[in-house]
């Protein structure tokens, strides 16, 4: 096995169980994935408790979907994982996850604000709200790819979320900050609600935003 590959099996395992163990989604559910060339992409099993992930269990898939090795299935949403990637060349992560608080979100089909605390402008942007398709369909990747051009986080209705990065580390920190945001929102309700930040803080935020999205 090629180093990089090797690399990154280990990685990709390691934040698949990361995922499960801080209870961002149920042993079965999700997926992750990570771009390995320009031809494959390493994915998550199908129907396979998220918290065992080893590197070895993990799925070589060509760009129109099938496995190149490997006896385990992929995941439904491999197709999904696929159309990001061939929309945003600079992405070389996806992770679709169903954490607590979001997922208390997308089943009220509610957006959330991400105007209320700094972290949430300038590392997640405006979260694209995707309405509900059956998981692991044609409809339900082309709705989270006609919104993947300038988004880096996706509400799926009645689902769960996605998030995106330029490495895995960046999409999981994004899944972090989303499930933080809505974790404050929720309880933020409790006692009237959040306060959005006004926008001239706002635009320094977004300014900040495009600075990081440009490496500088």
């Amino acid at each position: 096995m090629m180093k990089r590959e090797a690399e990154l099996r280990k990685l990709l395992a390691e934040y698949t169980r990361l995922t499960y163990e801080k209870g961002y989604t149920p042993p079965l559910n999700g997926n992750l994935s990570v771009r390995l060339d320009e031809r494959h992409i390493l994915v998550t099993p199908s129907y396979f408790c998220k918290g065992k992930v080893a590197e070895e269990d993990l799925l070589k898939v060509d760009w129109d979907g099938r496995a190149a090795e490997g006896s385990r299935k992929p995941s439904v949403e491999t197709g999904l994982h696929l159309a990001i990637y061939r929309k945003r060349p600079e992405i070389r992560a996806v992770i679709h996850a169903h954490p607590k608080a979001v997922s208390t979100f997308a089943v009220a089909n509610r957006p959330i604000d991400t105007g209320i605390v700094p972290e949430s402008i300038y590392l997640l942007g405006e979260i694209a709200n995707v309405p509900y398709f059956m998981p692991g369909t044609p409809q339900l990747r082309d709705a989270v790819a006609a919104r993947a051009g300038d988004h880096d986080t996706f509400l799926l209705y009645n689902h769960g979320m996605v998030s995106v990065g330029r490495d895995l580390p960046e999409a999981f920190y994004r899944l972090e900050t989303m499930e933080f945001c809505a974790y404050l929102a929720l309880h933020a309700a409790e006692i009237g609600g959040a306060v959005a930040i006004a926008p001239a803080e706002k635009a320094k935020l977004t300014d900040f935003r495009k600075e990081l999205l440009a490496g500088n």
